[in-house]
């Protein structure tokens, strides 16, 4: 059901007090399987069958290496000729094509040797770091090349790549953009996934691929590609289905472009003329009949009366809803109050928080106050606004884990209860770490060491814990590591465990943890991913990874190995095939920072949250966390680990650092704050921020500068929590926070677009009146009862507005309403502006019929 918006629809005359007992009247007693009625009709609808989701060709085709040969090159220096590219020789400086300048003119450009479904490119480099590998680059591809072949004189092949180069984004080309990011300079094989499906879902096969170089990792270097591979189906079976289902879709567009045309430009007779010629055709249909309907409403028969209960009507049904979950977010900071006389937990750095959605309780464990580590468990019920400390020390009631911090907590929601694996020894102190540990029952039962990896089961509906093993490394699972990340698959009930530092007893040896799967139901660890770093899948901290259902992929963003080697990237590790692809990273947050990530279902989408702090005022603390520290959107949250002094901490333990010790030295300037929520749509792989208000824009009204904080992601609520943390500079040394926030992402509920359509509606009623009527009486009237009750509190200057109407007479309305005789430009208007609040499958397409012409 909708939410209930505070306005009627009007019955009767502009003059008329009478009214509806309003829009949200009508959707009172909607039964919910009435929505769930629509969605299945309007999932076999066959109205829009060309915005239908096709047969999947691909399924049961592995991707192959194929054939290609060099099509063109924009130039080449005389001993990197293209072809170099072919022979897959590391070890050979010489192996490579290397351009002649490094404009961004350049290209090299492939043509397989019959046409494919082109999935992923794979990229051979040097056996060492090279200056000329390619930091930026587009990939465009296609079935057809409008562009010169290159000249045999480099001089005239570079002119004729830029002058190819500015014609590749105009139509009729035949190329599109399938991928846009970079390589790492580094020595490993890279495979990119390429964008092989079209918007709607369909497979298209392409003849040509055009790498275009953008950057390299030297300014004013020449760009080189060392080694290539292109991987796909060619099944001819496969590669003509698709060719005929794309040129099927492609004419479909565009008769139906056709048609949205000359309907926007009312050539009614060729409007006709050209529905009545694809009736019998579905997939060419305009839209949906409700849409049809609306349009008629709207601009023909000006009925906004009605087009305002299709409206609801179509609320009701859940047409809306899509619109909704792909709104952009509004985010506001509030601090959870929680009254002083009230236990709450006390401050702390390095802690897990993880969160029980269908109890909508948030639970705090471990961490370090500053001088020790902690054991206690607190929950939060975010209803009743109270804390409730579960247990004090987690080891003394019912025989649950040791105190820790830098551990990782992971809830599956199917099976209602948390898995908890890691912690972070100070080696420095292991003597008196082993004599705590061993002296524990929950530790040192059964021969457990200081070092040995405990793997603990929470259950959350009895907040019971369950030790599944004193040491995972002696099940052929993980080494005690910290700075970890994990995720659950929990249709498949298997327990995902990437990267990390295995602590070890010597602090300056740096051995990195690889990808591990605990099997839940057999009680099994299996190692997918080795811990050598010669992988495209290397092993590293700082990262954020995530698992997406719909794909069965891990997600993994960023991390690093040492501040010298960060990673830039997102890869996808297809977890059924055992298959790592680079995914495009245009317009993508910088992924070299410890920033997190969380899925959110309803609008398939990853949530990044990233939090730059000043600069810590130690210089060597300043220099480890390279003046930024991001945390979660997760519910694996902020692992940040503990660093012992300057003078026996490695670099890479103070970019993750919880401050047990502060030296003091001379201070670093700070830098600005800038949080920032990112979101990565998965349905078209594009990248969107939603900058987050700071504490000196809101003045105090956000959390202040921290890091080694927790920051959970509540889909259901809608919002983001924030727990304690390290204060950027603190005072005394060994503070920790214990502030507790929300973050609030408000998107327009359903009941507020019904709303705006209202307004829309009824704006151009009042406008009607304006042009039509003599006597601004009855306008005024109108705009005062009926376009008020649709208007924001934040929108009233929209009323002000509109009174300059009232007495501007006709002339002025109709300037205002395209200049037409009667305003149908206007209506028309008002009629995409409803349309768009509709699902894609449903709704006319997007653009314009002239954007399919060649500009020149």
């Amino acid at each position: 059901m909708i939410e209930s918006p505070n306005y009627s629809v009007p019955t009767g005359t502009a003059s008329s007090s009478s009214a509806s007992a309003g829009l949200v009247a009508a959707s009172e007693g909607i039964a919910h399987g009435k929505k769930a009625a629509w969605a299945a009709a309007a999932a076999a609808s066959s109205a829009c069958a060309a915005n239908a989701v096709p047969q999947d060709l691909l399924a049961g085709h592995r991707p192959a290496k194929l054939k290609y040969a060099i099509h063109s090159y924009s130039s080449a220096a005389p001993t990197f000729p293209p072809h170099q590219i072919l022979y897959n020789r590391p070890g050979d400086q010489a192996s490579r094509w290397t351009t002649l300048v490094s404009d961004q003119a350049q290209f090299l450009t492939i043509v397989l040797d019959r046409p494919a479904v082109v999935t992923h490119l794979v990229f051979g480099k040097y056996h060492k770091e090279h200056v000329c590998n390619l930091k930026e680059f587009r990939v465009l591809a296609g079935m057809h090349m409008d562009e010169p072949a290159a000249a045999a004189d480099p001089a005239t092949a570079a002119a004729a790549g830029a002058a190819a180069n500015s014609a590749i984004s105009a139509p009729g080309t035949g190329l599109v953009e399938v991928f846009h990011g970079g390589l790492e300079n580094s020595p490993e094989m890279e495979t990119v996934a390429l964008r092989h499906r079209t918007p709607t879902g369909a497979a298209f096969p392409v003849r040509f691929l055009k790498i275009v170089p953008l950057a390299s990792f030297q300014r004013e270097f020449p760009y080189s590609i060392w080694y290539l591979e292109a991987h796909g189906i060619a099944d001819p079976l496969v590669v003509d289905r698709a060719r005929a289902s794309l040129e099927a879709t492609r004419e479909n567009e565009l008769v139906r472009a056709c048609l949205k045309f000359f309907r926007q430009r009312n050539f009614s007779r060729a409007f006709a003329a050209l529905a009545a010629e694809v009736a019998q055709h579905p997939g060419a249909a305009l839209e949906d009949p409700l849409l049809s309907q609306l349009h008629a409403c709207v601009v023909h028969q000006r009925d906004y009366e009605a087009a305002e209960r299709l409206i609801v009507s179509a609320a009701e049904q859940g047409m809306l809803d899509e619109h909704v979950s792909q709104a952009a977010w509004t985010p506001k900071w509030a601090p959870v109050a929680v009254p002083q006389h009230m236990p709450r937990p006390c401050g702390r750095g390095g802690h897990q928080a993880f969160l029980d959605a269908d109890a909508n309780v948030l639970y705090v464990h471990g961490g370090w106050d500053g001088a020790r580590d902690l054991g206690d468990l607190w929950a939060f019920d975010l209803s009743a606004r109270t804390w409730t400390c579960v247990a004090h020390d987690t080891r003394a009631v019912g025989h649950g884990p040791s105190p820790r911090s830098c551990h990782k907590i992971c809830v599956d929601p199917a099976r209602r209860c948390a898995y908890m694996l890691g912690r972070f020894i100070d080696t420095s102190d292991a003597g008196a770490a082993a004599t705590a540990a061993m002296g524990s029952d929950a530790i040192g039962e059964g021969g457990a060491g200081a070092f040995d990896s405990d793997f603990w089961r929470f259950d959350l509906d009895s907040r019971t814990w369950t030790r599944l093993s004193t040491n995972t490394a002696n099940d052929q699972g993980p080494s005690l590591i910290y700075d970890h990340q994990m995720a659950m698959d929990s249709d498949a009930q298997i327990l995902y465990v990437f990267g990390g530092r295995v602590v070890t007893r010597d602090a300056s040896v740096q051995i990195f943890s690889g990808l591990y799967a605990y099997h839940v139901r057999e009680a099994r660890w299996v190692l997918l991913r080795h811990d050598s770093a010669a992988q495209e899948l290397k092993p590293r901290v700082s990262h954020a990874m995530v698992f997406h259902p719909p794909t069965r992929q891990l997600l993994v963003l960023g991390g690093q190995r040492s501040p010298r080697e960060p990673f830039a990237h997102f890869l996808a590790y297809d977890v059924t095939k055992d298959h790592v692809a680079k995914l495009a990273s245009s317009g993508a947050p910088d992924m070299s920072l410890t920033q997190r990530a969380a899925y959110d279902a309803a609008s398939d989408s990853v949530l990044v949250f990233s939090n730059l702090v000043p600069r810590p005022r130690s210089a060597s603390v300043a220099g480890g966390l390279a003046a930024a520290v991001s945390s979660a959107v997760s519910t694996v949250t902020s692992p940040i680990s503990p660093a012992t002094p300057a003078s026996t901490t490695s670099s890479i333990d103070a970019i993750t650092g919880v401050l047990r010790t502060r030296p003091t030295s001379a201070p670093a300037a700070p830098t600005a704050n800038a949080s920032t929520l990112w979101v990565y749509r998965m349905h078209d792989g594009t990248w969107h921020s939603v900058p987050l208000p700071s504490t000196a824009a809101t003045g105090g009204a956000a959390p202040r500068p921290r890091y080694a904080h927790q920051v959970i992601y509540d889909a259901r609520g809608q919002r983001v929590l924030l727990f304690g943390g390290n204060p950027d500079d603190p005072a005394p040394r060994n503070l920790r926070l214990d502030d507790f926030w929300e973050l609030h992402l408000h998107r327009p509920a359903v009941g507020d677009v019904v709303r705006e359509a209202a307004f829309l509606l009824r704006r151009q009623r009042f406008l009607d009146l304006c042009r039509s009527s003599a006597d601004p009486i009855e306008a005024m009237h109108y705009l005062q009862a009926q376009v008020a009750a649709t208007v924001a509190p934040d929108q009233v200057h929209e009323l002000a507005a509109l009174s300059m109407h009232l007495f501007a007479g006709g002339a002025a309305g109709a300037g205002q309403e395209g200049d037409d005789d009667d305003g149908f430009a206007a209506r028309s208007a008002v009629y995409d502006r409803l349309a768009s609040f509709f699902p894609k499958g449903m709704k006319q397409p997007e653009g314009s019929l002239v954007d399919y012409l060649p500009f020149a």
